[in-house]
């Protein structure tokens, strides 16, 4: 048991040293809420007698039951039977100095302490290397901003990689001289467009047309000419059309708009704003002034991709045949046979 003598406190020079004075329960009880104190009170066996709550987080608490599984694993260096088993100084301490241990997953930790040997029982005192944990601490900062500045450049990665697919996806969808949809997009987009009016029996309208005479354009005026009515007339058709219209090139100077849930009559009124749009428009190139052709087709139930175009194609051969500079639409199958 500890001594008695409590008049020798010249001998007190260190935390450990009160332990022979102050007696295991006040210890325990002055130092059970810490974790980064360790102290805990063993056996011979390496028993569990008393611990508190930093020796139980560094070491657990072992199995009482199991000789193999007792506390005295846990000891590297020094071993349990070496704080055990060696002389004690004056102040009953067997050990002082760095003791390595093993938590219960095997992994390796260094504290500073002692092992102090009263009668049947070992009390082992220590404390976590405060410095160790600061630059623990300050390396675990290091590390998160690094994780954070890799994080940060791999969201910009991603924004870029998406960047860089949209201006792939946009590129291969549109028409470079007019900026419009091309072809292959507006194939998909009618394809789909035809679909979901057909699921959901709402309305679908096409507007083909083309600039008239465009071939004496090139010829009279040059390419660079008919570059530029093809970029005028593009712009009258994102001017007039609306947000939801996919207005597109075909190729040369043909045109596409697909109007979903667009009736008839309202498709042909577009159409004829765009006629008007397009005879206004002005080009130093092209100074006898520019005109173009509409044919306009709704869907019909059954209607599939190339029957509706097909009847847009009619309708704008009509519109040309009639003198060019107009609108014309199928309204129904007489009209639709009269062009057969």
């Amino acid at each position: 048991m500890p001594p008695d003598d409590v008049t020798r406190r010249q001998d007190v020079s260190t935390a450990a040293d009160l332990v022979p004075y102050l007696g295991e329960e006040r210890w325990l009880a002055l130092l059970e809420p810490f974790s980064a104190v360790v102290f805990g009170v063993l056996d011979d066996e390496s028993r569990v007698v008393r611990t508190n709550r930093g020796f139980d987080a560094l070491l657990g608490r072992g199995d009482d039951t199991s000789p193999d599984e007792r506390l005295a694993s846990r000891f590297v260096q020094p071993t349990f039977a070496d704080l055990r088993d060696a002389e004690p100084d004056e102040k009953a301490a067997t050990f002082r100095g760095i003791l390595t241990v093993l938590d219960e997953r095997g992994r390796s930790h260094s504290v500073n302490g002692v092992a102090l040997r009263f009668d049947t029982v070992v009390i082992v005192l220590a404390e976590h290397d405060v410095a160790e944990y600061r630059t623990m601490f300050e390396e675990m900062l290091e590390l998160n901003e690094e994780l954070s500045q890799t994080h940060r450049e791999l969201i910009r990665a991603q924004r870029e990689l998406k960047r860089q697919r949209d201006l792939l996806e946009h590129e291969s969808t549109t028409d470079e001289l007019t900026g419009l949809r091309n072809r292959r997009f507006l194939m998909e987009r009618m394809g789909d467009e035809i679909a979901r009016a057909e699921r959901r029996d709402v309305p679908l309208t096409v507007v083909a047309f083309d600039i008239d005479t465009f071939k004496a354009v090139n010829d009279t005026f040059g390419h660079a000419a008919g570059d530029d009515a093809l970029k005028a007339v593009a712009d009258v058709f994102r001017t007039e059309s609306r947000a939801y219209d996919v207005v597109g090139r075909m190729g040369g100077d043909e045109f596409i708009a697909v109007l979903p849930d667009t009736a008839l009559d309202d498709a042909v009124a577009l159409a004829e704003r765009l006629c008007a749009g397009v005879r206004d428009v002005e080009l130093s190139s092209v100074p006898r002034g520019l005109t173009a052709s509409f044919g306009v087709a709704a869907r019909r139930s059954g209607d599939d991709l190339h029957g509706l175009l097909r009847r847009a194609d009619r309708a704008l051969y009509r519109a040309k045949r009639a003198g060019r500079n107009r609108v014309h639409a199928f309204a129904g199958e007489d009209d639709a046979e009269a062009d057969t």
